[in-house]
């Protein structure tokens, strides 16, 4: 499994699509510099730190409920591990090498895991450095913990919308079809789980529950919530290996 996991890593990386990933996240990152600066200027915001900068993007941009355009950006380049080899041919001649149908589908989906947690990181340092070098610096080790819990928060209910949206295309087998249903995806359950009390049950991120985390309020049913997207993920993964490693490949 290990194998398979870092042969998947090896042609995500050969395909430069992280890379594309953290240059399309920078230049959001300075878009995001010169509204909080313009914000400032007209006192819609009193003060503009490196931490306030970092806390106050990562919800702007990535965790908003009904836009998270980071999450989005990921989950595109993470569907492309299975459209790009299903629709060009080579899943079918990987499928042939492998004894195992199930373990390689199962590598597939880790290193969607895997990947999402690692950018998430790496975004974070971008975040952190161009908060730095454009913001009064206020960085202090308690807060740099706790604006990195923020960058993680969001990571499992993104998993599981992603894993959805790989379960349509291999329902679909249209690509299209997929990454519109992604963008939906990540909305609608945005909206539900801002303005209904369903939203406790779905894979999506409470944001009432970060708004109070914000202000130094921790609810418990915070870890509920993040409970939840684990076992759609789960479940989801368990689905996906199975639809796919059942697939007609020829």
């Amino acid at each position: 499994m290990s194998t398979l996991i870092k042969n998947e890593l090896t042609k995500l990386r050969k395909k430069m699509v992280l890379i594309f990933i953290l240059i399309v996240y920078l230049v959001i990152s300075v878009i995001g510099v010169i509204m909080y600066n313009k914000i400032v200027d007209v006192g819609k915001i009193s003060y503009m730190g490196s931490n306030e900068f970092v806390k106050l993007f990562s919800t702007d941009f990535l965790n908003k409920p009904y836009l998270p355009i980071g999450s989005i950006i990921i989950g595109f380049g993470l569907l492309d591990i299975f459209i790009n080899d299903y629709s060009s041919g080579n899943m079918k001649f990987q499928i042939m090498k492998v004894d195992d149908r199930k373990k390689f589908i199962l590598s597939k989906l880790f290193t969607q895991m895997i990947t999402y947690f690692v950018l998430a990181w790496i975004m974070y340092i971008i975040s952190q450095i161009i908060g730095l070098i454009c913001f009064d610096v206020n960085l202090t080790l308690s807060n740099f913990f706790s604006s990195f819990l923020i960058y993680n928060l969001n990571i499992l209910p993104s998993l599981a919308v992603i894993n959805i949206a790989t379960l349509i295309y291999a329902l679909s087998d249209k690509d299209i079809f997929a990454r519109i249903s992604l963008i939906v995806l990540f909305i609608v359950l945005g909206i539900i789980a801002r303005s209904t009390s369903i939203g406790n049950f779905l894979p999506v991120l409470n944001y009432t529950y970060l708004e109070r985390y914000f202000v130094g309020e921790f609810e418990p049913k915070f870890l509920l919530n993040q409970l939840i997207p684990l076992i759609y993920l789960m479940v989801l993964i368990f689905i996906n290996r199975e639809v796919w490693s059942k697939k007609e490949y020829f």
